[in-house]
This record gives structure tokens, C-alpha cells and sequence, in this order.
């Protein structure tokens, strides 16, 4: 899934303005194993194991979770999700950080 085109940079709007995204913060709600990226070439991956002893089956996470991106200057910016076949992926909510130029 995609997002719609960002807009927006504390009390401004962005429209027209070029930007690139350096973080994305998601709520995700029993997912595990999922990317996020700037486009579907530049998708990053969420770690699915954090603490699980080794051979345990990873936990499901219902959390706040950060992701860096390594995101482009463009006037038109999306953010990109993607869930790894056969893992639930549910995205509850998305905010991205963002640098806004000229």
C-alpha cells in the first residue's frame, strides 16, 4: 500500500515545495515482518525478532515503531508499505518526518 502525497510541516503547507522523508513512525497492531520505504525499490525492513529465545516462534507487535528512511527530494512524496507474504501486517496510523526545501 501507498500513502497519499504528503503535505503539511508544522503551520505551513507544503504544496509545490519539495521534501524528503527521514523517518517514518507507524502504529501497527499484531504485525510482524513488514518493510516501509520512500518507494517500492527503497523499502527498508522492520526486524520480526527482537527478544524471542532462539527456536521460539516470533511474538506478534501491536506498537509504535520508527523506521529510517533513505527517502529522495521530491515535491510529490508518498511513503511505501509492504507486509511479507503470509505475516499479518495491519497499519493502524502513519506520521513521517519530513525535511521541506524550496
Amino acid at each position: 500500500m501507498t500513502s497519499l502525497p504528503l503535505n503539511g510541516g508544522g503551520n505551513r503547507p507544503t504544496l509545490g515545495k519539495s521534501k524528503n522523508i527521514n523517518n517514518v513512525v507507524i502504529r501497527v497492531d499484531l504485525s510482524r515482518g513488514f518493510f516501509a520505504g520512500p518507494n517500492y525499490d527503497k523499502l527498508e525492513e522492520y526486524p520480526a525478532r527482537s527478544s524471542e529465545p532462539w527456536g521460539a516462534p516470533a511474538t506478534l507487535q501491536s506498537d509504535i515503531v520508527r523506521i529510517p528512511l533513505a527517502g529522495d527530494w521530491k515535491r510529490d512524496v508518498r511513503v511505501a508499505f509492504r507486509g511479507t507474504p503470509g505475516l499479518p501486517f495491519t497499519l493502524l496510523s502513519m506520521v513521517a518526518d519530513t525535511d521541506v526545501g524550496d
